[in-house]
């Protein structure tokens, strides 16, 4: 039996990058891309598009023995972005930004999705947005839980679909509720113009309240996580 598939994570605490940094990494980026990131009203999310974005670059480019501006990144029909080079890992990337912004980025032989939130706190529930997310049976173990509860697990299950959905390609173009539990880890689209396929998920909290979610089809994940900017993690993999 093969083993764990492995996906390395290159996880960015944006609220400690310095200004020049960023003003470094969007200049070093393509023409279309620096107007693409200027489109954002806010600069913390300008921030967050180019950081992520030269990462890949950085990453990509060393591998492909080219300078990082020059390595062809291309969208698909959604929107997904992709490397048009062959023989390169493929890459998700993931951001959340507000009062502390932080970002991931994901990396692995075949195709992947990383998510990454800020957990909720505690109390309060939000029925209309458990629907939208949760499949039926798992609306009623939400609406089992104490109030206390619902919100957490609520996000925990809209992290592993954001992940399935990024891994898809779909994004959100698919109600999350779309994909059901399939075994333990698992979940599976439930569609019909999709063919069969399962697809594992693997989530994993880091400081300062943030989950990680990482989504490939694999019996089992094994995430190998580092820190370009410091912020130990709470428990490692």
């Amino acid at each position: 039996m093969s083993g764990p598939l492995d996906i390395d994570i290159e996880l960015i605490a944006l609220d400690q990058l310095p200004a020049a940094d960023v003003a470094r990494a969007l200049a070093a980026l393509p023409a279309q891309e620096q107007a693409r990131a200027a489109r954002y009203q806010r600069a913390a999310d300008r921030a967050a598009f180019a950081s992520c974005r030269m990462a890949v670059r950085r990453r990509l480019g060393q591998l492909a023995g080219m300078a990082p501006s020059a390595v062809p990144i291309v969208a698909d029909r959604l929107g997904k972005p992709r490397c048009a080079l062959d023989g390169l890992p493929h890459f998700s990337i993931s951001h959340s930004t507000g009062l502390t912004g932080m970002a991931a980025v994901g990396w692995c032989r075949q195709e992947l999705g990383i998510d990454i939130e800020r957990v909720a706190s505690p109390g309060g529930d939000d029925e209309g947005l458990a629907r939208l997310i949760l499949s039926a049976p798992e609306q009623a173990a939400y609406l089992a839980l104490p109030a206390p509860r619902r919100n957490d697990y609520l996000m925990r299950q809209f992290n592993a679909r954001e992940a399935v959905l990024k891994a898809m390609g779909c994004g959100m173009h698919v109600e999350p509720h779309l994909l059901r539990p399939a075994g333990a880890g698992f979940l599976a689209p439930a569609w019909d113009e999709r063919p069969a396929q399962q697809w594992q998920v693997r989530q994993q909290d880091l400081a300062e309240h943030w989950l990680l979610c990482a989504a490939a089809q694999a019996p089992a994940l094994r995430l190998h996580l580092t820190w370009i900017t410091g912020m130990p993690l709470r428990q490692s993999s």
